[in-house]
């Protein structure tokens, strides 16, 4: 059984005292057990990421992998753009589903619903997605609040914030997807459906593209990255780097959508990104944290077809000077 785990930093296991301890090893071992047989297990969890990122990860990270059981949890992440735009969570999501099942007919998909204090996860689209194509689905956000209501265990021992569990929040976790799965049996019997989309999808060839080979001013070099993905596959490596104000690029491509996926830190600067003739994007890569890869800018309202960006490190107040802009790659469809 190939066993993927797809999601943000919980699936990572943020905030567990060690990789043994979190949801997804214990799920690992749990499947082990039930079925005596060989599992390999890929944890593709990147934190501060969700179902639009996924979507471009799909034919490099996770297709290679060949799912025959896919773990889906990107609730939290997906919280901010489900208030601003639902239609764009149903549409990545539905990709991945589709993608998945097109791979694999006989893949299962399990959505978790991870939980916050304050109700704001992303539930019910991910259930509507879920229900539609006849995967599983487990409302962890209505579990936990319902164990605080009770007064079985309170919000800090769950979660270490506001929405990483802790050690023992990662074992309630654990067991209650455990216990799901135990009873819903159909689960690994039922073969999904590749029902009609509930809306139209606005991908035709999503991907991450290599930041390398496109026109770029002095400034730029390669910096090696020391990444700790729990998989290789999602690791970046070096990215293409610059601290030099000023410091431009240009980029052209042909599609409909196009994102930076770029380095976040305490060293991030300000990178001024402008697509064609729109006003220019000011992207904000500093964030207090010690440093990963995400994609905050996304432009995709594009007319399929020949477009330019315009990429330059720009000062955050005069006189200041540049930060450091990284960029692992463009996401582009």
């Amino acid at each position: 059984m190939n066993l993927v785990f797809l999601g943000g930093s919980i699936t990572w296991g943020a905030c567990a005292d060690t990789y043994e301890d979190t949801w997804a090893y214990k799920i690992e071992e749990y499947l082990r057990n039930r079925f005596y047989e060989p599992v390999k297990s890929t944890n593709l969890g990147i934190s501060g990421t969700g179902t639009r990122l996924g979507v471009f990860r799909m034919s490099q990270q996770v297709l290679p992998c060949k799912p025959d059981f896919l773990v889906f949890e990107f609730s939290v992440n997906d919280s901010g753009l489900a208030a601003e735009n639902p239609d764009a969570v149903i549409r990545d999501s539905e990709y991945i589903f589709r993608t998945l099942i097109k791979a694999n007919p006989g893949v299962r998909i399990l959505v978790l619903s991870s939980a916050m204090r304050n109700l704001k996860a992303c539930v019910d689209l991910h259930k509507k997605v879920a229900d539609h194509y006849g995967a599983g689905h487990i409302d962890l956000q209505s579990y936990f609040h319902s164990l605080v209501e009770s007064g079985a265990y309170t919000w800090d021992d769950l979660l270490a914030d506001h929405v990483h569990p802790t050690t023992k929040g990662h074992a309630v976790y654990a067991a209650y997807v455990i216990q799901w799965l135990e009873d819903h049996p159909e689960f690994f019997g039922k073969d999904l459906t590749l029902a009609e989309p509930l809306l139209p999808s606005k991908y035709y060839c999503p991907t991450i593209v290599d930041p390398h080979g496109f026109d770029w001013s002095e400034g730029w070099a390669d910096e090696p990255y020391e990444d700790i993905k729990r998989d290789p596959s999602a690791n970046v490596d070096s990215a293409w780097t610059t601290r030099t104000l000023g410091a431009e690029g240009r980029v052209t491509f042909r599609g409909s959508t196009f994102s930076v996926y770029h380095y976040v830190g305490q060293e991030g600067g300000l990178l001024e990104v402008t697509v064609d003739d729109r006003p220019p994007i000011f992207q904000e890569t500093y964030y207090n944290c010690s440093g990963d890869f995400v994609h905050f800018c996304m432009v995709n309202d594009l007319e399929y077809g020949e477009h330019t960006v315009r990429l330059r490190n720009v000062e955050r107040n005069p006189g200041e000077g540049a930060g450091r802009i990284s960029i692992a790659g463009f996401l582009m469809n």
